[in-house]
Parts: C-alpha cells; structure tokens; sequence
C-alpha cells in the first residue's frame, strides 16, 4: 500500500489541485476582478499534470497558469509612465457615465488606439474660458469628434458630441464627455492575486482529494486481498 498507494494518491491530489485552479477557481476570480472584453483571457488558462513517470512524492509538482504574459503583470501589479500622462478610461468610454467604478469593457469606438484625438492651436492673451470655445470652435470647423485638452482642471480625451459653427461664444448644443483622464503621468495598477487565491482555494480542496485518492486506494487493496485469500481458500480445499 505504502508503495504504490501513497504516491498514486499523492499525484491525484496535485493533478485534481491543478485541474481545479485552471479549470474552476482561475475563471471564477478573474470573471469578478477583471473585465473582460472576450473569452482570449479564459482560454490562455492551462495545467499540467504530474509527470507519469515520477514515482518519488517529494519530486511530484503540478502547474496552472497562463500562457499570456500580461497575465503576470495582472497577478503582480505593475506601474506604467508616460511623459504626456496616462490615458486612463472613464466610464463613460464603456457608456456608464455616471457608474463608478467602470464594470464593462470599453467601445470598440472608444479604444485608445482608435480615437484620433485633435490637439487645438495654443493661443495667447486669453482666458481659459474662451481658449476652450477657441478649441471646440476649431473642431467643429474641421469636424473632429474628439479632443486633447486641459478642460476644467482635467487633461485628456475629450468626446464632442453636436455644437454647431456660429460667430462667437460656446457653438451651440455642443458637449464635451471625458473618455480618457492623463492627468497622471505614473500610475500603479494593483495586484489582482487572480492565481495566487485561486491556487488557494485549490488546495483547500486538495485535503479532501487525497483522502478521496487514498481511500480508493485502500479498497483495492482490501479488494485484492479479499481476492487472494478467496484464491487460497479454493486452493486448499
């Protein structure tokens, strides 16, 4: 039993421990920490087994894990830096204008790499007020829907939605929506300990999946036993 039972039992509990994290807990945390634009971040999720041919329990490992590199920084935390600052995505880029924090991906229209932002001309001898109808003036003109611009004491991209061209003041119907915020040119974006808790979880589990291992296997040798003896009975007789 010692022999042959313990380590089975002990490879079933790492390879039941792996399937789980990868296959269970991963999903489950990442589904409430993240938001996921599709199913790309689900599917990178992987395990492998014990090697068939370790019979040494100290030796026995499995793993679970991601095949994405982005992953890592997710699990990890990480900090980016931009000289021009940090375009972070409101909620209004996904459409939740007043939802804080923002729980949906952002607008395939609404993508950073997707906006052609217009810079307005830098003006001089005027007020703050009237430099931001100058910029809005001059996107209109050229029929640009979005913006970089310092407005009301936040830098970013801006979404201009109606206004129309007219002489002089704020165009008319024009409103501005900020999509992105670069105030920040360092920001920290947080460990989500997405596989750390769910490897957690896993071997919580991973008591009861021994005991399930090793019970099967103490009734097969009670089994094989139970057989031999049968065997050496019929044989005496």
């Amino acid at each position: 039993m010692n022999k042959r039972g313990i380590p089975f039992a002990a490879k079933e509990m790492l390879n039941r421990m792996a399937y789980d994290c990868a296959r269970k807990s991963a999903p489950q945390i990442i589904k409430s920490r993240m938001t996921l634009r599709n199913s790309w971040t689900l599917r990178s999720l992987v395990y492998n087994k014990v090697s068939k041919t370790q019979k040494n329990v100290n030796l026995m490992y499995s793993e679970a894990g991601s095949t994405e590199k982005y992953m890592r920084k997710q699990e990890q935390g990480y900090t980016r830096s931009h000289s021009g600052g940090i375009a972070i995505p409101t909620s209004a880029a996904a459409g939740q204008y007043k939802q804080k924090p923002r729980t949906r991906v952002i607008k395939t229209s609404l993508r950073f790499n997707r906006v052609d932002a217009m810079k307005p001309r830098s003006v001089s001898g005027k007020t703050e007020k009237q430099k931001s109808i100058i910029a809005i003036q001059e996107a209109i003109k050229k029929k640009k829907k979005f913006l970089l611009y310092r407005f009301r004491q936040h830098h970013g991209v801006w979404k201009l939605d109606g206004g129309r061209r007219q002489g002089r003041g704020w165009p008319g119907g024009a409103t501005l929506t900020l999509i992105y915020d670069m105030r920040q040119k360092r920001h920290r974006y947080p460990s989500s300990k997405w596989l750390a808790d769910a490897a957690m979880r896993a071997t919580n589990d991973g008591a009861r999946a021994y005991e399930d291992a090793l019970r099967k296997q103490i009734d097969i040798a009670v089994a094989r036993s139970a057989a031999m003896a049968a065997k050496d009975a019929t044989i005496k007789v």
